[in-house]
């Protein structure tokens, strides 16, 4: 089976990164009862498809970083199957791990933070995941902003991360969107591999020019082979960077036409973000698209 990865400047004024925070529940102190299985109030996690299978992946835990309660994410062995521990601030689809939803977050934040413990088991990794969106009116859908992506090795006890936002697009955001996952591998995960969360944050602000929207469409998405890139020629593209969902450049190609094609059927499954580059290597144009195969 193959491994599916889950998939600027800091303005220094008076702001209380914290008094602006808009994580929904970020202490996880509150939670829902639905009688076999509890979940964080506002997130959602696998819980709802695994107890009847005898596994619960996202419990209360009472060894918290501040208040009574924290969370914690176990990936859990299931005949032979191991599930992940993974929960988000949405709906989580069980088929493959997708999250729909949200929150309002219409500030752009400079850092996503909080404390975290992490007991895997040997080669594995968890994955901390947030990112900043904008509804695109011209082309009905979100448009990503800036990803936080943090992939933490072994750590006992509670340890501060803070993770800077990557922009990719000088918009404002208006939502926001956390994934939380005891292991990189959505759809191999390895049994027995343990995160605890607390206090989660999106702290700072980002000082970030607004710039006119010029529509790209990008299609088919999710792809399998081949991506088209259709391009406005007044933004005179000259280069695509395409990056995965750790931030790390996948492929770079020089555009020769205003319809370019390129290959993605060397990608493995999971998010990945484009840069559109004029001559000048300036940034014009950028957004995402899934790969699918």
């Amino acid at each position: 089976m193959m491994k599916k990865l889950l998939c600027g400047f800091i303005f220094s004024g008076s702001l209380s990164a914290y008094s602006q925070n808009p994580v929904p529940n970020p202490g996880l102190e509150a939670w829902v009862d639905f009688g076999p299985y509890e979940d964080p109030q506002w997130w959602g996690s696998l819980n709802e498809f695994t107890w009847p299978f005898g596994g619960v992946s996202v419990k209360k835990d009472s060894g918290t970083h501040s208040g009574v309660l924290a969370v914690k994410l176990i990936s859990i062995g299931h005949n032979n199957t191991t599930l992940p521990g993974v929960m988000c601030t949405g709906t989580l689809t069980f088929s493959n791990a997708s999250c729909k939803g949200g929150f309002p977050a219409t500030l752009p934040f400079a850092n996503f933070a909080g404390f975290y413990k992490y007991l895997p088991e040997p080669g594995d990794s968890c994955l901390l995941y947030a990112m900043l969106t904008k509804w695109n009116t011209v082309n009905s859908k979100r448009d990503t902003v800036a990803v936080a992506v943090f992939s933490a090795q072994p750590v006992a006890n509670y340890t501060f991360f803070s993770i800077p936002f990557h922009y990719y697009s000088a918009q404002v955001p208006d939502s926001g969107q956390i994934i939380l996952s005891s292991t990189i591998y959505l759809l191999a995960a390895i049994d027995g591999s343990v995160l605890i969360i607390d206090d989660l944050a999106f702290t700072g602000i980002v000082g970030i020019d607004e710039i006119t929207s010029v529509p790209v469409k990008i299609y088919p998405d999710p792809a399998n082979e081949f991506l088209h890139c259709q391009i406005p020629p007044p933004l005179h593209a000259h280069d695509v960077d395409v990056f995965d969902c750790l931030g790390r450049k996948v492929q770079s190609v020089s555009l020769s036409a205003s319809l370019e094609l390129i290959s993605t059927k060397q990608f493995p499954e999971g998010i990945f973000f484009y840069k559109i580059l004029n001559g000048e290597k300036r940034e014009v144009a950028s957004g995402k698209f899934m790969v699918s195969h």
